[in-house]
């Protein structure tokens, strides 16, 4: 599978050995891939171009310029080049997801859930009222009403016991404590 990003350094690689393969065809071409750590996926493409030239002038890789003879043909083959693209995703993190319903004033949930420092808490609220979901200590809001959840997406940085809440109705939603 090539992605843009694929398809644009193939695409600058083929003009550099185009480029390459006008000049001097006693000094190889080398073409060094550069990657960032830390890989996940790694693809390779292999290339080889082949370029003649009648009566022309070309251009070596140090810029000096070598005309070739009238009616002449200078035929140069480049070595096969090997492509290494990477690619990196971010390091998952451990997910927490607690959902909340209210309905009637009455709140179904877990009560209280414990969470480790780094993870991510994933807080879906769906309530038959309008309300303001408020969780403490990380001043996190979402606005809740009836057909649109509230999704509050908070990472476990701070340490201690936080409620959860609709703020309007000062009504307890969960209780989260962070270790």
């Amino acid at each position: 599978m090539t992605t843009p990003r694929t398809r644009i350094s193939l695409a600058a690689l083929s003009l550099m050995l185009i480029l390459a393969a006008c000049g001097d065809s006693s000094s190889p071409v080398t073409t060094q891939a550069t990657t960032q750590p830390p890989p996940i996926t790694t693809a390779s493409t292999t290339t080889s171009v082949t370029s003649t030239a009648v009566g022309s002038t070309t251009a070596a890789p140090s810029n000096s310029t070598t005309a070739a003879p009238s009616g002449s043909t200078t035929t140069t083959t480049l070595t096969p080049v090997t492509v290494t693209t990477v690619t990196t995703q971010p390091p998952t993190q451990p997910t927490v997801v607690i959902d909340i319903t209210v309905a009637n004033g009455a709140v179904k949930g877990p009560g209280r859930v414990k969470v480790a420092m780094g993870e991510v808490i994933v807080l879906t609220v769906t309530a038959d009222v309008a309300d303001e979901v408020h969780f403490h200590g990380y001043d996190v809001f979402g606005d809740v009403a009836p057909g649109l959840p509230a999704v509050l997406r908070v990472e476990a940085l701070i340490p201690g016991v936080f409620e959860v809440e609709l703020e309007g109705s000062r009504l307890e939603l969960v209780v989260i404590e962070v270790k």
